[in-house]
């Protein structure tokens, strides 16, 4: 929890600083179309934030549920970046995804999982994930699917970019092949827990002046 504190008051400090707090990429054309990322510099590659999506096996049965880890790599640009372990992570934040009649998502951090609007960051061996659960119902027709929805992750300020999830659904007792998966949660210290939150907390009321001051303005309407 306290991480997920500090995130926020990162970008809160960037919003407060000028910077704008949340963007929004433009209007995605094919699955998984990354957000560029502006570069000043002439001789530089473009570098791009890519928002990849592993799944537990490569196809997903009727009336089972199969945890999908979501996170955002960054790379130069025309270049596939999920499969690399080298390439940086912006943090990742959070995951809405939008409703799609025939199937249910339960965020979660790994071990338990529940219904909820959005979900958060969990710490695993290969990095911060948004993980969830992906269910399609027992009479949905087999075919290809697209999950929509919005990623957010920290990159110098909160950043908002769409994402796009192809799923394949197959027969309840298909065959189906599991993924290279390394998304274990790792189990976090209660003093270092505790030590965190205790940074963090002082910070709150600086929050809750901003959101104050901001929404005495108006910019919360």
């Amino acid at each position: 929890m306290s991480r997920k504190l500090l995130v926020l008051f990162l970008a809160m400090a960037s919003a407060a600083s000028g910077q704008q707090m949340v963007t929004t990429s433009g209007e995605r054309t094919e699955a998984l179309q990354p957000t560029k990322i502006d570069d000043s510099s002439q001789t530089a590659p473009k570098h791009i934030v890519q928002a990849c999506a592993v799944q537990r096996h490569n196809k997903l049965r009727r009336g089972r549920a199969e945890q999908v880890a979501v996170f955002p790599v960054m790379s130069a640009q025309g270049q596939s970046a999920c499969t690399d372990k080298d390439n940086p992570r912006p943090s990742v934040y959070s995951l809405r995804l939008n409703p799609v009649k025939g199937f249910s998502v339960l965020y979660g951090d790994g071990k338990k999982f529940s219904a909820a609007e959005v979900g958060l960051f969990t710490r695993t061996k290969n990095g911060d994930v948004i993980l969830f659960k992906l269910r399609a119902e027992d009479d949905l027709p087999p075919g290809n699917y697209m999950l929509t929805g919005k990623l957010t992750f920290l990159n110098s300020y909160l950043t908002e970019m769409d994402i796009a999830i192809p799923v394949t659904v197959v027969e309840h007792d298909a065959h189906v092949a599991e993924n290279s998966w390394h998304f274990k949660p790792v189990t976090e210290s209660p003093i270092r827990n505790k030590l965190e939150t205790a940074a963090v907390v002082p910070l709150l009321p600086f929050l809750y002046i901003y959101y104050g001051i901001k929404c005495s303005n108006g910019a919360c309407e």
